[in-house]
Formats: structure tokens, C-alpha cells, sequence
């Protein structure tokens, strides 16, 4: 308000008091008049006169005091109070104009009374058309009934406001504000107004949103990943999070992980240095660990790979490591290099296979000399004795090969058979290996299994007197015959014998090889049993499988069961095991029983 306002204001309310002040005087000689009468008899014209000033000027004094001289005289306190209002009002004024913030005014009831420019433009409304209830014309849709609800309740309680909500400016265009306010109150305490500010946090809001988005991705991979991962505080290593692979991986629970250093994992001491140089990394730097051994709760060793580096997760540096368990792998790629090696080793079998034939034949031509020769030698004998004899009785004792005759007589005709029987052997080992190393078209026919377990053990007998001082064959006279093919039965009691044979420990251990006849005499039962080692429990489920073996170090080849499975499931049979571990073990092999009347009669083949 300007001086020049104060001034007209001022002589405004100057006349009115000197108007009330000479109404009063008047009324106070109309009062006299009606008071006192007209006639007094002890008393004078001029008494009277004198009386009616008294009264008068006792009634004026303080009404011209009250209503003329004390406002003139706080004038200058009041036109100070004034300017000092004015200057108030206008560094007010200033303010909301200039304020990068919206700065609004209303009633108790919400009805707005003032806003400044600022506010206009953060919401979308022209001052005309926010003045009384225009505002809750942009409210958004989804959010009109909070804020008016929570407007009532602050209003009721005197409590300040305060509240982030949308505001539309059509069906496309949304902006978050952020609304402060506080209720101003009269000294009877009742709310004259409420003074507030409001301010646009659309770009915080959204930047907070998509913060809030990214942490909740980046927790969803934390939490899904297949590898294991662990925050961990830069330079003591200490565990903030980690994820449920972690907690599957080593056995710990989150609870217990949290708060302890890396060494929770008990690292063998070689991994010491990679630790330290973890706790280390700062900026960019990434650290690689190809292959670590670690522990788990129960002591189980485990091999992973290790991959740090520092994250920056809610303005805070964390490092991120991230453990992925390559046991299976390294255990796979230890398989392939077996399974190369033993690829390698069947080629060489294979090559051997291919040699046997010719090997065969340079040994049958030598070995047929012998066998003639032999044979020869023993008739040659049988015609030379008698002439020998002679010459003994009429001469007496001679030499002959440095030995005398009388006991040349008893050992030669040893000698030569043993030499026949030796060179027969010989025929029967090159054809058994003629045989088991055909590689031919799988003849199968009407055989006994007997026939075949004596063919068998002719190429086994010297790997039994090696391995076993007590071995056993019980053969059943008179089973069955079965539908087959010789050679493949032989490989099945080849394998089934050599694992017996390289399970002992001791060579009094004993192995039995029998063959009888099932009970309902429907198959032929062929069973092996061993006093050996037995098969550990962690692998009987994995004996059958290709190259799977416990004998790498012997030069298994973990071909052999697996072979013996598929030839038995070839012939319509089954194969069983039963075993314990340092007790030994019992296979057993039925093969179904031939139909004679069909198949023909049993032969060797």
C-alpha cells in the first residue's frame, strides 16, 4: 500500500472521529436539557449556564481524546507499522514471482486463493482458472481420491501436507509434483489459510522408477543366475550379499555367509594370493582365475572358475565375484582324454585283431612241421626200440644223447608225446584266436554253452594260472542247448572271467564258473562269482556304460561289461550283478533255452 494511500486514509478517518466526537457533545447537552428541569429556584441563570458547560466539556474532553487526538498522535508508529507491512508484502510478492518453485494460497475448504506464476506453468492452469476449486480439474484420474482424502485429514488435524501425485494435462501428458503445505492459524488457533509450494520431480521420478527397474533386473539376474555370486566389500573382502546358486553351491545359508571374509570357503593355501589380489581390484580392473579348489559346509571339495570386478550398486563400489562350478566339466573333459586313450587303445585291438590271421598262419606252418615231425619221430621210435634193445642185452649199456639207454628208453617215448601233445595245443590256441577274431556276419544257431565255456577258458588258462590259485568250473551235464552265436558267448565269458580274474587281491581268493539250469528250466544260467574287491556302491548304477571303468590305471578300457550287456540282450537274456564292496561279486547270465524240434541239434561250432 503506498503513502499516498496511508494519507487519504488517515484524513478519511480523521473527519469521521471529529464527526462522532461533536455527535457526542451534542447528545451530552440533550441529555442535560432532558435531566435537569427547566426552573430552578436556588439556583441562577448563569449557575445553570455554567453547570451545563462543566458537564459538557467533562463529557467532550474524552471523546475529543478518544476519537480525534489519540489516533493523531500513534499516526507516525501506525504509518511505519503500515510501510513496514507494505515493504513485507512486497519482498513476499517478489519472491513468489521469482521463485523456482509454485507457491500457492487457499482456504480451509481448499479453495485456492492465490498462486504465483510458477506454479501456473508446472501445472498446466491459468490463475483465473485455478482460483477456487479449478485445480482439481488436472488431479490424475488414478490419484484425485488420495489426494483429497489425505488433503481432508491434514486440514482436519492441522497437520502439515505433504504428497507426490499426478497431475493430467490430457491423455497422453502426465507430470508428477511433489506438494508441500502447512496450515497458517489465527491465535484462536483456528486455520485462516494454508500457505504451500509445489515443485515438478517428473524427471526424478522417473529417473527413480528406472533405478528402481534396473535394481529389480539386476537383482532377478543376481538371484537367477547359474552361477554362484557374491558381493563382497573392496579391501577386506567381506560378504554383503549373495545369490540362492551360492548358497546351493557351498551349503551355506545367506544368514551365514553375510558378514564373513572369502576364507569362509577354506581355499587351499596356494589360493591366497588370488584372495589378496581380489580384495585389491579397484576401477576397471578384472580378475580371472581359470581353476580354484574351494571347500563346501561339509568339507566337499569343489573346482571353480572365479571372475571380480568392481560394481558400483547404489553409489557404493562392491566387487562382484562370480563362481561357476566346473567340476563336471573338468570331469568331462578328464572322460574325453580317457576315452581318446581308450579309442587309441581299441584301434591298436582292432589293428591286432587284423594281424591275428596272419600271426596264425606263420605259427600253424612251423607248428604242423613239429606236429609231423613229431608223429614221425614216434614210429621211428617204435621201429628203433627193439633194435636197441638187442644192442643193449648183447653189449650193455650205451649213451646216447648223453643220456644212458635205460632211461633214454623210459623218457623218449615222453619226450616225442609231449612234443604232439605241446604242438596240439598249439593248433587248438591259433584257432580259437582264428575264430574269436572273425570278423563276419553274427551266425547264430544251436550250441551248448558248455562247448563254449571250454573253448573259452583255452584262451584264458594262462591269465588264470597268473591271477588265481583257485579257480573253479562247475559245468552241468546235460543242459540244454541254447540259440547263439559261439564267438560273441565266448567274448561274454572272456570279460566276465578277466574282471573276476582282476578283482582279486589274493590269489587263494577263489572263483567259481558254473552253468546250470533255471529252476522253471526255461534258460540256461551261466554265473561267475569272486572273492575280490567288489564294486563300490557310488558306481554300481555305472558299470554298464561305455567306457565307464575303476580299472584305468590297469589298462581298463570300460568296453568290456558294456560289450557283455549288449551281446547278452542280443541273445534274448539277461544279465545280473550282485555285489558288496570288499566281499566280491556274482554275475549272472541267463540265456533262454533253444527249440531243438526247430533250431536242429546242438553243435560246436
Amino acid at each position: 500500500m503506498s503513502s499516498h494511500n496511508h494519507f487519504l486514509q488517515f484524513k478519511k478517518n480523521f473527519f469521521i472521529r471529529i464527526c462522532l466526537a461533536i455527535v457526542v457533545i451534542f447528545m451530552s447537552h440533550l441529555f442535560f436539557d432532558l435531566v435537569l428541569p427547566e426552573d430552578y429556584p436556588w439556583l441562577s441563570k448563569l449557575s445553570l449556564e455554567f453547570i451545563e458547560s462543566l458537564v459538557a466539556s467533562i463529557i467532550a474532553v474524552p471523546c475529543l481524546w478518544w476519537f480525534v487526538f489519540k489516533p493523531t498522535l500513534f499516526t507516525p508508529q501506525i504509518t511505519e507499522a503500515n510501510q513496514k507491512l507494505e515493504n513485507s508484502e512486497a519482498r513476499f510478492r517478489n519472491l513468489a514471482t521469482f521463485s523456482p518453485v509454485g507457491i500457492f494460497e487457499n482456504d480451509a475448504q481448499g479453495n485456492y486463493i492465490f498462486v504465483n506464476q510458477k506454479w501456473t506453468e508446472i501445472m498446466g492452469l491459468t490463475s483465473d482458472q485455478v482460483l477456487g476449486q479449478g485445480w482439481l480439474s488436472v488431479l490424475h484420474s488414478e490419484d484425485k481420491q488420495k489426494v483429497e482424502e489425505e488433503w481432508v485429514r491434514a486440514v482436519a488435524a492441522g497437520w502439515e501436507f505433504r504428497l507426490e501425485y499426478r497431475v493430467s494435462f490430457n491423455s497422453t501428458t502426465d507430470k508428477w509434483v511433489s506438494v508441500s503445505a502447512t496450515p497458517l492459524k489465527a491465535h484462536n488457533g483456528n486455520i485462516n489459510s494454508i500457505m504451500g509450494i509445489v515443485t515438478d520431480v517428473t524427471e526424478r521420478h522417473f529417473a527413480e522408477t528406472a533405478l528402481r527397474e534396473s535394481e529389480d533386473r539386476f537383482r532377478t539376474l543376481f538371484e537367477y543366475s547359474e552361477d554362484a555370486i557374491l558381493l563382497l566389500a573392496p579391501g577386506t573382502c567381506t560378504v554383503i550379499d549373495v545369490n540362492s546358486t551360492a548358497e546351493r553351491l557351498y551349503g551355506y545359508s545367506k544368514t551365514e555367509m553375510i558378514g564373513y571374509d572369502f576364507n569362509l570357503f577354506k581355499q587351499l593355501p596356494e589360493c591366497s594370493d588370488c584372495l589378496l589380489s581380489m580384495c585389491q581390484l579397484t576401477g576397471s580392473d578384472i580378475l580371472n582365475i581359470e581353476h580354484a579348489v574351494q571347500f563346501k559346509k561339509d568339507g566337499t571339495e569343489i573346482h571353480v572358475s572365479i571372475r571380480a570386478k568392481v560394481l558400483t550398486l547404489q553409489g557404493e563400489n562392491a566387487i562382484s565375484c562370480t563362481m561357476r562350478d566346473i567340476s563336471q566339466r573338468l570331469r568331462l573333459e578328464e572322460e574325453a582324454r580317457i576315452m581318446q586313450a581308450r579309442m587309441i587303445h581299441s584301434n591298436k585291438m582292432t589293428s591286432l585283431g587284423l594281424l591275428v590271421a596272419g600271426i596264425a598262419h606263420e605259427i600253424n606252418n612251423p607248428n604242423n612241421y613239429i606236429m609231423v615231425n613229431a608223429q614221425m619221430l614216434y614210429k621211428v621210435w617204435q621201429d628203433l626200440a627193439p633194435m636197441l634193445k638187442e644192442e643193449e642185452m648183447k653189449n650193455g649199456e650205451f649213451i646216447l644223447g648223453g643220456l644212458p639207454y635205460s632211461q633214454l628208453e623210459e623218457a623218449l617215448p615222453g619226450m616225442i608225446t609231449a612234443i604232439n601233445e605241446g604242438s596240439r595245443r598249439i593248433k587248438n590256441i591259433i584257432s580259437a584266436l582264428k575264430v574269436h577274431s572273425r570278423n563276419g556276419k553274427s551266425v547264430m544257431s544251436s550250441l551248448e554253452l558248455n562247448r563254449v565255456v571250454n573253448a573259452a577258458m583255452l584262451l584264458l588258462r594262462h591269465h588264470v594260472k597268473k591271477y588265481s590259485g583257485n579257480f573253479v568250473i562247475e559245468l552241468e551235464d546235460g543242459i540244454p542247448c541254447i540259440w547263439g552265436n559261439s564267438q560273441q558267448l565266448e567274448q561274454v565269458i572272456i570279460n566276465l572271467v578277466m574282471n573276476a580274474l582282476q578283482s582279486l587281491t589274493d590269489k587263494v581268493q577263489r572263483i567259481s564258473l558254473k552253468t546250470t539250469l533255471s529252476l522253471d528250466k526255461s534258460s540256461v544260467l551261466l554265473t561267475v562269482a569272486d572273492e575280490g574287491c567288489g564294486i563300490p556302491d557310488a558306481v554300481k548304477s555305472r558299470i554298464m556304460d561305455p567306457f565307464f571303468t575303476i580299472k584305468i590305471d590297469s589298462g581298463g578300457t570300460g568296453l568290456g561289461l558294456s560289450i557283455t550287456r549288449s551281446i547278452v540282450l542280443l541273445h534274448q537274456g539277461t544279465i545280473d550283478f550282485s555285489s558288496q564292496a570288499g566281499e566280491g561279486t556274482v554275475v549272472t547270465v541267463s540265456l533262454p533255452v533253444a527249440d531243438v524240434n526247430k533250431e536242429g541239434d546242438c553243435r560246436n561250432e
